[in-house]
């Protein structure tokens, strides 16, 4: 179990690390890979509602992956947007059939709506 003086040291990295991304993403404000990057950090700091907004954008630039696509699903499961969420994991399974933790996220929206 990590103490209260860890985990405040992790939001603190997690506020050191968008730190960063913020200047990068303004002069890159078309690199996919920073707003996914920028959307994961943003969703360890539960600030779901801006995650979603980083995933959308950075899916208009890669509409076919999976990181963004899970991304997108995890901040809208978040926020309870439960077919919204479900349809993303979809969307990224369709696209790599592989990979074991898409089947894990979607069926966790499954098991909390009773789908």
């Amino acid at each position: 179990m990590n103490s209260l003086k860890e985990i405040a040291k992790i939001k603190e990295n997690w506020a050191i690390l968008l730190n960063t991304l913020n200047p990068l993403l303004e002069s890159q404000p078309t690199n996919s890979d920073l707003l996914c990057l920028r959307g994961e950090t943003l969703l360890y700091m539960e600030r779901n509602d801006e995650a979603v907004l980083d995933f959308r954008r950075a899916l208009e630039l890669e509409p076919n992956s999976i990181q963004v696509l899970n991304g997108l699903g995890n901040a809208l499961g978040n926020l309870k947007g439960w077919d919204e969420s479900l349809s993303f994991y979809n969307r990224a399974i369709e696209c790599d059939s592989t990979k074991a933790f898409l089947y894990r996220n979607r069926a966790d929206v499954f098991l909390k709506t009773g789908k």
